[in-house]
């Protein structure tokens, strides 16, 4: 894979060069970035749903090299070639869903720190 691949999808900013800028979401253990499928009827699919959030003329063909979607928009987390109803992008391909859905990283819970009452 090179080492450029950055997310098609057009509200996601994953980009493999800077893995520390990684938006990983709860639903995935690994963000790895998928390449886009040779199979004409899955790539038709693909493109569907990663034009929903895109305004250009997104049409990459069956098998595009430089064409890549992360785990963040498959519903496992990840493809899933055994079961067609889940191994396509479906998920957050909008600035919407990305805004109207709470981030699902989890943050660090600490102590509570008493209030000074001098």
């Amino acid at each position: 894979m090179p080492s450029n691949a950055r997310c098609a999808v057009g509200c996601c900013d994953n980009d493999r060069r800077y893995p520390d800028l990684w938006v990983k979401r709860s639903h995935v253990e690994t963000l790895r970035f998928h390449k886009w499928p040779k199979d004409e009827k899955a790539a038709e699919m693909w493109r569907k749903q990663v034009l929903k959030g895109r305004k250009d003329d997104f049409n990459p063909n069956p098998g595009a090299s430089g064409t890549f979607v992360c785990s963040n928009h498959f519903p496992k987390g990840k493809q899933t070639p055994g079961n067609p109803d889940t191994d396509y992008p479906s998920m957050f391909l909008t600035l919407s869903d990305y805004q109207s859905k709470p981030s699902q990283t989890k943050r660090k819970t600490g102590t509570k720190r008493a209030l000074d009452t001098d």
